[in-house]
């Protein structure tokens, strides 16, 4: 048993400690500060003018993320959201012929600026050109751009949306 405990035994496993506790340390780290975000559809509706979306944006990572722009597919053609707010939804509450209320809802105005571990949600605006159909579909794609290097391609399900 004394022949175990030698100074260079004792030496190797310390440095052996060390050397598994910096591995580890190093894995986590890339682990926890990777992009990873992910996008929820809460509504979808297609008007005469776009497409309006409710969308949720969530940043599962530790570093902050930014959302520059955001591009809808229709028909194998990408359009852009629009970046700077604008009136989507108005709602007028009226006794009888009276109006004793409105609230205005506007879109997300760009960069969507998202903390390490943060979410926030908003409507999004893609207008299209006239003539444009959207087929339906249970899924609809989006390029997503953002601070940490090249567009993101996003799908989304319908499934949970009203």
């Amino acid at each position: 048993m004394a022949e175990f405990f030698t100074k260079e035994n004792i030496t190797f496993i310390l440095g052996l400690i060390g050397s598994l506790g910096t591995a580890v340390t190093f894995i986590k780290s890339l682990i926890n500060n990777r992009t990873n975000f992910s996008i929820k559809a809460v509504t979808f509706e297609t008007a005469e003018k776009g497409i309006l979306t409710y969308l949720m944006f969530i940043n599962n990572s530790h570093k902050p993320i930014t959302i520059t722009s955001l591009s809808i597919c229709v028909n194998g053609i990408f359009y852009p959201a629009i970046l700077t707010p604008e009136e989507v939804r108005r709602t007028i509450n009226t006794i009888g012929k009276e109006i004793v209320g409105a609230h205005y809802e506007y879109s997300t105005s760009f960069p969507i600026a998202l903390t390490g571990e943060y979410s926030t949600s908003g409507y999004i605006f893609f207008p299209l050109p006239k003539g444009i159909s959207v087929p339906s579909a249970k899924m609809f794609s989006l390029k997503v751009c953002t601070n940490r290097g090249t567009a993101v391609e996003k799908l989304l399900e319908l499934n949970d949306v009203q």
